[in-house]
């Protein structure tokens, strides 16, 4: 049915699970989760779901939206050309949103631990 370089069984907590290792043909996998009480391993559980479900939904829809904040760069374009469109003051607050646009990534990647330039 397969091959599997080692099958050996070890001991997670008081539980006991067989692992194989250097599997050839590696089409599936048990993915073990451990957490302090029934709560937390009901919360990891759905996160983990949340995550299959959206690589699932990926593998399976080839279109991509792009993160990183390029919706709001694009916005910001969006924008910026508009404002060449429009005179006087009007066109002044639009260059206005369309740098506050700009900044939202940065402000987004920071908050989130990133290196801001890196990533926009």
């Amino acid at each position: 049915m397969g091959f599997a370089k080692k099958i050996e069984e070890i001991m997670i907590g008081e539980d006991k699970f067989i692992k194989f290792t250097g599997c050839k043909s590696n089409k599936s996998c048990t993915i073990v989760l451990r957490g302090s009480s029934k709560h937390i391993l009901d919360e990891a559980e759905r996160s983990f779901h949340d995550a299959i479900c959206v690589l699932v939904n990926t593998i399976k829809n080839k279109k991509v939206l792009y993160g990183g904040g390029n919706s709001e760069m694009r916005m910001a374009s969006a924008v910026d050309k508009l404002s060449k469109t429009v005179k006087g003051k009007t066109a002044i607050a639009i260059e206005a949103y369309a740098r506050a646009l700009r900044q939202l990534p940065h402000i987004l990647a920071d908050n989130g631990g990133y290196d801001s330039t890196e990533l926009v």
